[in-house]
C-alpha cells in the first residue's frame, strides 16, 4: 500500500520473531534457515551464481533476484583452469552484506537467506514498481496492524495459497521456511 510517498506493509498476521530460536546464530545465510513473516519472497533467500572471469580476478557474481536491497563483497579469485569451487561465502546476523571468498573455477549457485523478511519484499516491490513506471518516493514502512484496524488504507493485493502443495512442499525438502510460514501466524491478533 502506497500512502504519503511510502510503501506501508501491514504484517500484523506474524508477531516479531522471524527466527526460530533453535537454528544456530552463527549460520543465519543459510536457506534453511531463511527468517519467515508476513511478507516473504522467494522463500526469503536470493539465488546467488557465479562464474568465473579471467585468471586472478574476482568471479562474475549475480543475484536473483537483482536487488539493491544486498551489497555483494566479492574477494574471490577466478582459477586458470575449469575445475571445482572452493569459494564460501557468509551474511553477518542482521547485515545486508554476502561476503565471498575462495577460488571460483566453474559455475556455481547456491541460495542466500536474506536478514529482514520485510523490508526484503518490500525493497523487490518498490524496484520491481520502479521498472514498470509507478515511483514511489518515500521509503518501506512496517506496520504491525492488521489491516482492518488500519484507518486510510484498502487493500491493493491479496493472495491465497494452496494449503495441500505447501504441505508437500513443506514435506519434500523438509522445508522449514514453509514450516515456520503455515504455523508462525499469531494467534488471537
Amino acid at each position: 500500500m502506497a500512502r504519503a510517498g511510502k510503501l506501508v506493509l501491514h504484517a500484523g498476521i506474524f508477531d516479531d520473531v522471524h527466527v526460530h530460536p533453535g537454528w544456530k546464530s552463527y549460520d543465519p545465510w543459510n536457506w534453511w534457515a531463511a527468517p519467515f513473516g508476513a511478507f516473504s519472497l522467494n522463500d526469503n533467500c536470493v539465488d546467488l551464481r557465479v562464474a568465473p572471469a579471467g585468471e586472478g580476478q574476482p568471479c562474475k557474481v549475480s543475484i536473483a533476484p537483482d536487488t539493491s536491497f544486498l551489497t555483494i563483497v566479492n574477494q574471490t579469485r577466478s582459477a586458470a583452469k575449469a575445475g571445482r569451487n572452493t569459494f564460501g561465502f557468509t551474511r553477518a546476523a542482521g547485515s545486508n552484506s554476502i561476503n565471498l571468498r575462495g577460488d571460483v573455477g566453474g559455475r556455481g549457485s547456491s541460495w542466500v537467506a536474506i536478514s529482514d523478511p520485510t523490508s526484503y519484499f518490500g525493497c523487490v516491490l518498490k524496484e520491481t514498481l520502479a521498472a514498470g513506471g509507478i515511483e514511489i518516493p518515500g521509503g518501506v514502512e512496517e506496520s504491525d496492524l492488521l489491516l482492518q484496524d488500519a484507518k486510510g488504507y484498502k487493500e491493493l493485493a491479496f493472495l491465497e495459497s494452496d494449503l495441500a502443495t505447501t504441505l508437500s512442499t513443506c514435506n519434500q525438502g523438509s522445508q522449514n521456511f514453509y514450516a515456520e510460514m503455515i504455523f508462525g501466524p499469531s494467534a488471537g491478533r
